[in-house]
This record gives C-alpha cells, structure tokens and sequence, in this order.
C-alpha cells in the first residue's frame, strides 16, 4: 500500500502535518518523520502524546489530512 517514495521520506528525517477537522474547524499539529511507525503495509501509527485537539477532533472526525516531506529526498 505504501509507495517506495513514500518510505524513502519516512527514513529520513522531516516534517509531518497532521490535519484533523471537526465543528466546522480545522487544526493542525505538527511531528517528525522519524515518529512514524508502519508495522505492515497497511498500517501508518503516529505518537500523538499531547496532541488533545487532535484526538479530540478525531474522535468526533476520523479522516485525518496528512502532509510530510524530507528536503533530503528529491522531489518532496
């Protein structure tokens, strides 16, 4: 599921933007690549330690808006 370019930006290190809406309001909150985790090829876990907003819109609202990139990977 995940493309190769996909976990060649998650080996290194970047910013993630995680973009979660609820109640008409959107909320971003940002990590590092190096915090991602894809224990098989379906599945993307983020720590979200400390990210309230985030989980509480999340719970109202699952779809979850992701944006992530890595200045040592060509074309991202």
């Amino acid at each position: 599921m995940f493309t190769e370019k996909f976990k060649e930006v998650i080996g290194k290190e970047g910013v993630v933007s995680i973009v979660t809406c609820a109640d008409g309001e959107a909320h971003v909150v940002n990590t590092w690549n190096s915090y991602l985790v894809t224990p098989d090829e379906k599945t993307l876990l983020i720590p979200a330690w400390k990210m309230r907003q985030t989980e509480g819109k999340v719970a109202q609202n699952n779809k979850v808006l992701l944006t992530l990139g890595s200045k040592e990977v060509e074309g991202c």
